[in-house]
């Protein structure tokens, strides 16, 4: 007798493959190595049937933690929401519609990092495509200081699977896994890199009719990067996040200005390789609900945003919020690992509502604390997740999301409260 099998969706990455089947005995196909280890950590096989609560590390009825949780948001004068890229799209926007309630600050993440994209769309826009669109067309993929065969390990799986004759250049600092297998290699140093791309931008030509162009010959680099773009006739480039704070990169605004600029020489567009789990669809629901991606602040009648002043990682800094709505994923404690110590104290000393599939080791028995058990994504949570080249995709499998249901019942609570 086979057994029966489910398609499901992988969230180990934000890839999002759509094609793992899931067999009756727990067993995976097609999945790699990262998926395999994320459904393992996820406990596939022992998930729970029912939400499971804590108020200051005791278990408690679900009723109570609640009351707990909505007195602490009815007390509070300044709370900060936070951890939307834990979230699916569906309870990102019950947390928003809470921000809007209760006056919070509200972010997708808890650290400044992997900003700078953002910021350079901001200022310049990008040119994209869906993953089947560069699949399908490109000729050319330009890997700028990533790793897709450690981070993403099925992309290049992905783009294959089309019979497209194309060339993969890699540019790092360092020969990664994924330049072991390029057709070409470019070692350029980081701090070298606004450089080279200024070096092309400032060789190619505003308009087709000039298209002809000599690179300045001391600059290799560029002249040897410069020449395979203009010779592509569908070119990407797939750059990486970085984990360090970044805010406005000048390499980064620089690149998607070159990006727009081979537009009118040939056709270019770019994706970006997040490590964030659903951080990209937090940043749409935060920008189609208040017209500003993250860091929103809803003290006043109107949403307001000013690049990284409401961030979760600078309200704590400045000890500006006095109680933290938190959403964790199944590495809960990573995320406080990028923060100062003021921060971490500051996140210790004020009344803390955690929700995620695993309580976080900083909670354990911490005063003032409650914690909501939730589902794990792509497993005992259904809901809507984005994928890298901005597609929302359904994750089927699960018996509803928890996650959503609290942050509803909060925001009830919070109504009925202001209510009375």
């Amino acid at each position: 007798m086979k057994n029966e099998t489910n398609s499901s969706l992988c969230p180990a990455c934000t890839l999002l493959c759509d094609d793992i089947q899931l067999n009756a005995n727990g067993s995976e196909t097609r999945i790699c190595t990262k998926g395999e280890s994320y459904f393992q950590q996820a406990g596939l096989n022992l998930a729970p049937t029912s939400i499971a609560q804590h108020i200051n590390g005791e278990p408690a009825d679900l009723s109570k933690v609640l009351a707990a949780a909505s007195r602490w948001i009815s007390d509070s004068k300044a709370p900060l929401i936070a951890g939307l890229d834990q979230l699916t799209t569906q309870a990102q926007q019950a947390a928003w519609n809470l921000a809007d309630r209760i006056g919070a600050t509200i972010d997708t993440t808890l650290t400044n990092g992997n900003r700078a994209s953002v910021f350079a769309l901001q200022k310049v826009g990008k040119v994209t495509a869906t993953l089947g669109e560069v699949a399908n067309r490109s000729d050319l993929i330009v890997f700028w200081f990533c790793d897709p065969v450690k981070t993403h390990p099925r992309l290049l799986e992905r783009m294959s699977k089309n019979k497209v004759q194309r060339k993969i250049v890699v540019v790092d600092d360092e020969q990664t896994a994924t330049a072991k297998i390029a057709d070409d290699f470019i070692q350029l140093d980081r701090d070298q890199a606004a450089a080279c791309v200024a070096a092309i931008r400032s060789q190619i030509p505003a308009k087709q009719q000039n298209s002809n162009f000599v690179l300045a010959p001391e600059n290799d680099n560029a002249k040897k990067l410069a020449a395979k773009l203009l010779a592509a006739k569908y070119g990407c480039f797939i750059f990486g996040q970085t984990e360090s704070e970044s805010q406005c990169s000048y390499t980064t605004e620089s690149l998607h200005r070159l990006i727009r600029q081979l537009n009118n020489h040939t056709r270019f567009v770019s994706l970006k390789l997040r490590g964030d789990r659903n951080g990209q669809s937090g940043e749409n629901v935060t920008t189609w609900s208040t017209g500003y991606p993250f860091a929103v602040n809803h003290a006043r009648p109107y949403p307001r945003y000013n690049w990284l002043e409401h961030s979760a990682e600078t309200v704590l800094n400045r000890r500006e919020c006095d109680l933290a709505i938190l959403a964790t994923g199944l590495d809960a404690d990573k995320p406080l690992q990028h923060l100062s110590s003021i921060a971490t104290e500051h996140l210790d000393s004020i009344p803390t509502i955690v929700l995620g599939p695993i309580a976080p080791k900083w909670i354990s028995g911490k005063p003032n604390s409650v914690f909501f058990q939730t589902g794990v994504l792509g497993t005992t949570t259904s809901g809507e997740l984005c994928r890298i080249d901005n597609v929302s995709l359904a994750a089927k499998e699960g018996q509803g999301d928890q996650a959503l249901f609290i942050l509803e019942q909060l925001a009830a609570e919070s109504t009925s409260a202001q209510q009375s």
